[in-house]
């Protein structure tokens, strides 16, 4: 599929998983995505822009994946994507996002996370929380293609 996505697709109000990776989607990610109750992967596409600086964090509490690799996506990463209660892997890598990721690391329930090829930065006082990650992606293969200190 290719073109941006119909607004008519988010008109579910229970849509729980979305997997529209391998496509050739572009433009902006569409709000209502942020809807979505477990998992969101949108892999693989040309989606630009940045992410929501909010959402309804009661809606997301389900979420367990967001998987948005392989994009355009550009900015600051969003604190809530850390905030999730029942958020277990998050995959930004391959986009273009800047900035720190945020100190809220340490109360996530994250297992895996990948980030290689951004553009951000890692406090030192942050390496200690990833010894919760079950997955080192955070580990040196991911932060060698970033320009982290």
């Amino acid at each position: 599929m290719t073109g941006q996505l119909s607004q008519s697709v988010g008109l579910s109000k229970f849509l729980r998983q979305l997997d529209l990776s391998g496509n050739n989607f572009h433009g902006p990610i569409p709000p209502w995505i942020w809807n979505t109750t477990e998992v969101i992967a949108l892999v693989f596409n040309y989606f630009t822009g940045g992410l929501p600086s909010s959402v309804n964090l009661t809606t997301l509490s389900g979420l367990t994946e967001i998987d948005i690799a392989s994009n355009l996506l550009s900015g600051e990463t969003p604190s809530w994507m850390f905030c999730l209660p029942s958020m277990q892997w998050l995959d930004l890598n391959s986009n273009q996002f800047k900035g720190e990721l945020p100190l809220l690391l340490n109360q996530s329930r994250l297992s895996k996370m990948d980030t290689k090829y951004g553009k951000g930065l890692i406090r030192s006082s942050q390496f200690r929380s990833f010894s919760q990650f079950s997955d080192r992606w955070l580990g040196a293969s991911s932060l060698e293609k970033n320009k982290y200190c």
